[in-house]
C-alpha cells in the first residue's frame, strides 16, 4: 500500500491516558473538557487520532448501541479521501468545513460527544474565514451546545508546529483568543507542558488547567523507530553544529541521508531501490510556492507538471502515479502521510544564504501580503517536507546559483553525496 499511515505502538501510554480522559468525563465528571496534544512531525499524532476514534466509537457501540459517539475532524480533505477509503468508517470522519456548515448558527446538536481534531495547527483565523469567529470558537460554541444535551463534551485537538496557510500562523493561539472572548465559560484545560506559558492567563477565565506529559510526542518515530527531528529542527534554524551531531546518530541508527544535484542520478538511485523492493514507495515532494516554469527545465527531462493536485486525486497519486515523477506532490496533500523513499527537492523558494535561510525575492513579493509570518510559512512547509520519509530520504538541489550554499550546508553536516 503505497498511500499509509504511519505504524506506531510507541503511544499506547499517550493513549490510555486520552482514554480514561474522555471515558472519566462521559462516565462520572461531566465537564467540558478541552484537551491539546502536541508533537513534533512524525511523531504518530494522526494514528493516535485514529486509534482513539476507533476505540472510542467501538466501546460506546458495544456498551450503549450508540453507532457514533466520536468524530474526527480535518482541514486536509486529502486525508479525509484516503481515510475514508481505507478505513470504510466514512461515517467517523468528516472535513472541518462540512462538519462547520452543519452545525454552526442553528440549534442542530452533533451526535458526538468526543470531538478529535487533527492539524489542529491548521485551524483558520476570522479574518481568513470572513467571518465573525475564528474555527477554534465556531468549535467550541457547538462544543457547547453538545455539553447542554449530553451533559459531557470532550474536544481534543492534535498540534503540531507547523501552519502552512495563510490564516494559520496563530496557532493555539487561536484557542487562547477564543476563550479570552469571556462568554466561553467553564472549560477545563488539559495541556502539554510547552503551551502552559501560553495559557496561564486564561486560569480566571476557566475551570480548571492540568499539564501532563503524555500529551507532548516528543520524538519523531516515523523513519524506521528513528527521532528525526532534531536533525529537522537544528538544520532549518540555522545550527548546523547541532545538525551534524544529529545526523551522525542518524546514520548510526541505520537512516542515511543523501544529497544529489542530478536528478537523473536522484531518479535512478531511488528507482534501483524501489527495483530491490517492489513494496517500496517514492515519489517526488516539493513546496506549492516553487515556481513551476523555472524548475521544470531541471526534473524527470522536462516532462515535470507541477505539484497541484486535487484533494480526490491525492491517492491516486500515492498508489499510481508518485514512481512516473511527472507531478510532484506539495507539503497540501503529503501533510499527516507518508512514503517510504522521497525525493525531497528544494527548488529555489527557499535557501540557504550563507548566513540565514532566505525566500527568493519574487516569491516573497507574491506572497508575503497574504500571511502574517511568512517567513515562518514557509519553514514549515520545509519542515512538513523533510518528516514524510518512512525509511530514508533523498534531497534534490537543483544547479540554480542561489541554491549552492545550501547544498554546501548539507555536505558541511556530512550528507552524503550519491
Amino acid at each position: 500500500m503505497a498511500f499509509k499511515l504511519h505504524k506506531c505502538n510507541s503511544n499506547k501510554e499517550n493513549l490510555d491516558y486520552l482514554k480514561g480522559l474522555v471515558y472519566f468525563n462521559q462516565v462520572r465528571a461531566k465537564e467540558k473538557r478541552l484537551v491539546f496534544v502536541w508533537g513534533v512531525g512524525g511523531a504518530g499524532k494522526t494514528n493516535l487520532a485514529l486509534n482513539l476514534l476507533c476505540n472510542y466509537n467501538d466501546y460506546r457501540l458495544k456498551e450503549d448501541n450508540n453507532p457514533l459517539s466520536a468524530i474526527y475532524l480535518s482541514r486536509n480533505e486529502a486525508l479525509i479521501g484516503f481515510l475514508e477509503e481505507k478505513l470504510k468508517k466514512k461515517e467517523y470522519l468528516r472535513t472541518l468545513r462540512d462538519f462547520k456548515f452543519e452545525y454552526r448558527g442553528n440549534p442542530k446538536v452533533p451526535f458526538e460527544n468526543l470531538i478529535i481534531i487533527d492539524e489542529g495547527e491548521r485551524l483558520w483565523d476570522a479574518k481568513k474565514l470572513k467571518a465573525r469567529h475564528s474555527d477554534g470558537e465556531i468549535l467550541l460554541r457547538i462544543g457547547e451546545k453538545v455539553y447542554k444535551d449530553k451533559e459531557n463534551i470532550t474536544i481534543i485537538c492534535f498540534m503540531g508546529d507547523a501552519g502552512i496557510n495563510s490564516g494559520e500562523e496563530e496557532g493555539v493561539g487561536l484557542w487562547t483568543k477564543a476563550l479570552k472572548r469571556g462568554y466561553l465559560k467553564g472549560w477545563n484545560l488539559y495541556l502539554p507542558p510547552r503551551y502552559k506559558e501560553e495559557f496561564k492567563d486564561l486560569e480566571p477565565i476557566v475551570d480548571d488547567i492540568i499539564v501532563d506529559e503524555r500529551l507532548a510526542l516528543n520524538k519523531s518515530l516515523r523513519a524506521n523507530g528513528v527521532d528525526t527531528s532534531p536533525w529537522i529542527e537544528s538544520f532549518l534554524g540555522g545550527d548546523f553544529v547541532k545538525a551534524k551531531a544529529a545526523l551522525a546518530r542518524m546514520n548510526n541508527q541505520g537512516y542515511p541521508l543523501k544529497v544529489t544535484r542530478s536528478f537523473i542520478k536522484a531518479k535512478s538511485f531511488v528507482e534501483r531501490k524501489v527495483k530491490e523492493d517492489e513494496n517500496l514507495t517514492c515519489g517526488l515532494l516539493i513546496s506549492s510556492k516553487v515556481w513551476d516554469k523555472e524548475i521544470k527545465e531541471y526534473i524527470n527531462d522536462r516532462r515535470y507538471y507541477g505539484s497541484f493536485i486535487e484533494p480526490k486525486e491525492v491517492g491516486l497519486w500515492f498508489e499510481e502515479e508518485a514512481k512516473s515523477f511527472k507531478k510532484g506532490c506539495s507539503e497540501f496533500s503529503c501533510r499527516g502521510l507518508e512514503i517510504d523513499y522521497p525525493i525531497v527537492c528544494f527548488g529555489g523558494d527557499y535557501y540557504y544564504n550563507g548566513e540565514s535561510w532566505e525566500i527568493e525575492e519574487s516569491i516573497s513579493r507574491y506572497h508575503r501580503s497574504k500571511y502574517k509570518k511568512f517567513p515562518k510559512i514557509m519553514e514549515n512547509i520545509y519542515r512538513v517536507l523533510l518528516s514524510r520519509a518512512s525509511r530514508e530520504m533523498l534531497l534534490y538541489i537543483p544547479k540554480i546559483s542561489r541554491l549552492d550554499r545550501t547544498y554546501k550546508a548539507l555536505l558541511s553536516i556530512g550528507v552524503e553525496e550519491i
